[in-house]
């Protein structure tokens, strides 16, 4: 077994796993530790088949696929629901926003203000292209836990595609900024970054839970019949007396029953 050395006046070397030197400053101390027993790795634990009934698809026939579609009067075309032409490559400025792998590590997601690209990453080849259902731009993608589904987070909705068919599954009216399958393949959370590696976990209910403090980087923005009014989360509890379950935040949005 190879020894490993800590540089420094203070240098701890291995020379064997039942024997450790420790060395300070030239002189040399022999320290005898038991024998460590290693055992085999833990296997790793079968990803959860994550089950989606699809929903009917949003938009009709002749409508574009999204807004930032090229072709936006797709010409009828039998069988056919609606159609474009795209790039290969990302074309909304050359550069894409983001990307992320599945936990298989077998495809790849790239994604800029037009559209989803996945990509094999044993060959390098385009695998499929997913158009935007919604009007602004893709803030995050994530897979689920067995590959099947990518969803991606926008800020005025998420949507959940099946990757092998590229079809569009679910839609949910709550918008994202960073997405995060459960292990458990059940959950699909919206999370909220925030300055300072603080985060908020926000349900489509509007129940949250975060980093110790987040309260103090939240607000409510509550419409009335005299207007628009911008609450601190104490003030909103106590004038509309709202009570925030952190144990729901997150919890419900995209399930097997769904």
């Amino acid at each position: 077994m190879p020894g490993w050395l800590v540089s420094g006046k203070r240098d701890l070397v291995a020379r064997s796993t039942t024997e450790v030197a420790l060395v300070v400053e030239g002189r040399e101390a022999s320290t005898a530790f038991p024998p460590i027993e290693i055992g085999p790795p833990a296997p790793k634990p079968e990803p959860v088949m994550v089950e989606i009934k699809p929903e009917p698809l949003p938009f009709k026939a002749g409508e574009p696929l999204s807004m930032m579609a090229l072709v936006a009067r797709p010409a009828s075309i039998p069988g056919v629901v609606s159609w474009t032409i795209e790039t290969r490559a990302h074309r909304c400025g050359g550069v894409q926003a983001g990307l992320a792998y599945d936990p298989r590590g077998r495809v790849l997601a790239t994604y800029d203000s037009c559209a989803i690209r996945l990509w094999d990453t044993s060959t390098g080849d385009l695998i499929r292209i997913l158009g935007y259902c919604s009007p602004r731009e893709v803030t995050s993608v994530a897979s689920s836990p067995d590959s099947e589904f990518l969803a991606a987070g926008a800020y005025e909705a998420v949507h959940v595609w099946q990757v092998n068919t590229g079809r569009l599954v679910k839609t949910l009216q709550s918008g994202a900024t960073s997405l995060a399958w459960s292990p458990d393949g059940r959950l699909l959370r919206t999370i909220v970054r925030l300055p300072d590696q603080q985060y908020a976990v926000i349900s489509p209910e509007g129940q949250y839970r975060g980093s110790p403090g987040v309260e103090k980087e939240l607000v409510y923005v509550v419409q009335t019949d005299r207007g628009q009014e911008t609450l601190t989360p104490e003030e909103f509890s106590k004038k509309y007396g709202w009570k925030n379950d952190p144990q729901k935040a997150g919890k419900g949005m995209l399930n097997a029953e769904c």
